[in-house]
């Protein structure tokens, strides 16, 4: 039983918090164990998500109520930037994890139980906003159980595609249809690359769509700045490096991971250009000419993928997709509790 003292209104609950968190801050970390220290961060991490559980349910009750109007702000998007003083991005992030207390409840008690961390929940929920309506709880119940059983993104991804394709509702044959020439077509070589060309409905270009988000983020596993960005696959979005206005295929060739702030306010907003080559190597040139290179070591004929342990990215990557592949002319009935 905790021994921790509970408090009594939410101002005092604060009021601990920020103590507790001093306390942190001011610890001696240079002298403490490397166990220790693994003990805090596990335990930060754990209070991050139960404070972004907490920031969402805030945040949807202080928009229900109007809050902003009471500092003359818009809405409380520019309440965040202007009144809390944090950056667009952050305030972007603040609504997105506002979003799952209006829209993924299971994501947030998720959150809530520490079942899973904040930038994965926020992954799930662009993962199953896919998913159709009157199945996505069950959808997002069953995430969140496995990862409370210990699956790590990788398995939330096959788990999350998997109920997407069994889920997914059939082609439309009504009136309003019987114009529209369905199709789908695959194209190999001799040494096994493929291209697909379809005319999908809107429903399976999105689950087209959510499987290249998810084996983007299985190869690319972290932001791919040129540079170096830490950021994990879990908190970036895919972004086409030919645009689309320009031509460029939404491809895994074409895609690549970028956290918010190098995807949108570098590459986007303030105009840096990016440039992949042929031989692996890529680059970002700004608008004043500065450039940022990075040369990826392009894997010669014969050599055998490099695998993390017992884990083979390559492999995995394939085999996920041969399974979704060999399974496109079965139909299955929408109910995802069924066993595979």
């Amino acid at each position: 039983m905790s021994t921790v003292p509970v408090p009594a209104s939410a101002a005092e609950a604060l009021e601990m918090l920020e103590s507790a968190m001093e306390f942190l801050a001011d610890a001696d970390a240079a002298d403490m164990p490397a166990e220790a220290l693994a003990d805090c961060l596990r335990g930060l991490e754990r209070a991050d998500a139960i404070e972004a559980a907490a920031r969402g349910r805030f945040l949807e009750a202080f928009d229900a109520k109007d809050g902003h109007l009471a500092d003359g702000r818009r809405n409380s998007r520019t309440w965040l930037v202007h009144c809390l003083r944090v950056t667009r991005g952050q305030a972007g992030e603040h609504k997105a994890i506002q979003a799952l207390a209006r829209e993924h409840q299971p994501l947030l008690a998720g959150l809530r139980e520490q079942a899973v961390t904040t930038s994965v929940a926020l992954q799930l929920a662009r993962w199953t906003g896919s998913i159709p309506a009157e199945f996505r709880e069950q959808a997002e119940e069953i995430l969140v159980a496995v990862a409370r059983a210990g699956a790590d993104l990788r398995a939330l991804a096959q788990i999350c595609a998997e109920i997407r394709y069994r889920t997914a509702p059939p082609d439309p044959h009504d009136d309003n249809d019987k114009h529209l020439d369905r199709g789908l077509s695959l194209g190999t070589t001799f040494d096994g690359a493929g291209v697909i060309h379809g005319d999908l409905t809107p429903e399976c270009a999105a689950m087209v769509q959510a499987v290249l988000d998810a084996l983007v983020a299985l190869r690319d596993q972290t932001c791919q700045f040129p540079g170096g960005c830490d950021q994990p696959a879990a908190g970036c979005e895919p972004h086409h490096v030919i645009h689309r206005r320009d031509g460029g295929r939404t491809s895994l060739a074409n895609l690549k991971d970028y956290c918010w702030w190098h995807h949108h306010v570098v590459l986007h907003e303030l105009g840096w250009t990016l440039t992949v080559r042929p031989d692996g190597t890529s680059q970002v040139q700004s608008p004043t000419g500065k450039i940022i290179a990075v040369t990826a070591r392009r894997r010669a004929p014969g050599d055998r993928p490099r695998s993390c342990g017992r884990y083979n990215h390559e492999a995995r990557m394939r085999s996920t997709a041969g399974r979704i592949r060999s399974r496109a002319s079965a139909r299955l009935t929408p109910d995802i509790s069924r066993e595979s």
